[in-house]
């Protein structure tokens, strides 16, 4: 006997479903990304000089950079594709492969373009570490709520499941265990 209702087109239909999570998705957390970036890079840069002097030229360019190679990460190379995936420990790893790939990148732009004797080493660690901390919390948070809002939006679409009733409990269960399935 069979379970549920056909749905027409549903190649379509899931293609509509994760093209438009995937444009929030992506996007969302590439803005998430450059606040992230911004607020690490001023808290590290106020730790360093303690308000003492005002960013200069080459440290709003640096910061120019970041932003730029966020972009370039979130965008084109869409290292959160798989975000809703990832567990905890699973996110640490992806946020400190970013992190790392990051500073590694930073760092030969003040190689290549002879900025080491300007711009702080203290302000590149800190940045890391509190870019770090906030990307991993930030990404946490996102998870958390956008996961909730799909759940409970009366503007999330609805599936049907066609199958035998002898396999629904498996299907369905297989579905909860998948992280994009909630």
């Amino acid at each position: 006997m069979l379970i549920g209702l056909q749905i027409c087109g549903e190649k379509s239909f899931m293609n509509t479903i994760n093209n438009k999570k995937n444009f929030i998705q992506t996007y969302s957390l590439a803005a998430i990304d450059i606040v992230c970036i911004l607020i690490a890079y001023i808290i590290s840069f106020q730790l360093r000089y303690r308000g003492s002097i005002k960013m200069g030229q080459i440290d709003i360019s640096i910061c120019l950079v970041l932003v730029v190679l966020s972009l370039v990460f979130s965008l084109i190379l869409d290292w959160n594709h798989f975000i809703f995936k990832r567990g905890y420990f699973d996110e640490f790893l992806a946020v400190l492969k970013y992190i790392l790939s990051m500073a590694f990148m930073l760092g030969f732009i003040v190689f290549a373009f002879r900025l080491g004797a300007t711009f702080s080493r203290f302000v590149f660690g800190a940045f890391a570490i509190t870019n770090g901390i906030l990307t991993y919390v930030s990404h946490i948070l996102f998870k958390k709520y956008l996961g909730t809002f799909y759940r409970r939006s009366s503007s999330s679409d609805k599936i049907a499941i066609i199958t035998y009733k002898k396999y629904a409990e498996e299907i369905i269960k297989n579905m909860r265990n998948d992280g994009e399935w909630g």
